[in-house]
């Protein structure tokens, strides 16, 4: 799961002055729970019309959200 390796990145990026979070189609409830399943120390923002994942150019073929991060 990507979340899992950007949990291992998030001290590392932090050290470089990035604000570390996660965006999920999932409602609320499913944003809570995936943070706690995988146990992420960032928060992990719901956004189930995929307005903002659509705005970022996350949105891959058929509507899906991207599941990708970036590195600097």
């Amino acid at each position: 799961m990507q979340l899992g390796k950007l949990r291992s990145e998030t001290g590392r990026l932090r050290a470089l002055g990035a604000q570390v979070f996660a965006i999920s189609n999932d409602g609320l409830g499913g944003a809570r729970r995936m943070r706690a399943e995988v146990g992420l120390d960032f928060p992990v923002l719901s956004d189930p019309s995929m307005e903002t994942i659509s705005r970022y150019g996350m949105m891959g073929a058929g509507g899906c959200a991207w599941r990708t991060w970036a590195t600097w």
